[in-house]
């Protein structure tokens, strides 16, 4: 019995070191690997939250997001650490 145990977890450890690691953890701890976004235009915004620029342009981003076509992604970069 201990060594059908043994097989298994080696089993999961395998499968699990196999599997794709994500690129990213996002702010809202959500999963992000660039290999979703392949055959897409991304355009990439990367702001800080003290940078007045930056929050002057995030309503023309969020006008963008809503009506970007399907084939276009809009991906944010915050500059500041996550605290």
């Amino acid at each position: 019995m201990k060594l059908r145990t043994l097989a298994y977890a080696a089993t999961v450890v395998l499968i699990t070191a196999c599997l794709p690691k994500p690129d990213v953890i996002t702010d809202q701890n959500n999963e992000f690997s660039w290999s979703q976004l392949e055959g897409k235009t991304v355009v990439v915004n990367y702001f800080a939250e003290w940078c007045a620029p930056c929050l002057r342009e995030l309503p023309e981003l969020n006008e963008f997001n809503s009506h970007k076509p399907e084939n276009v992604e809009l991906v944010g970069v915050s500059f500041d650490p996550m605290s």
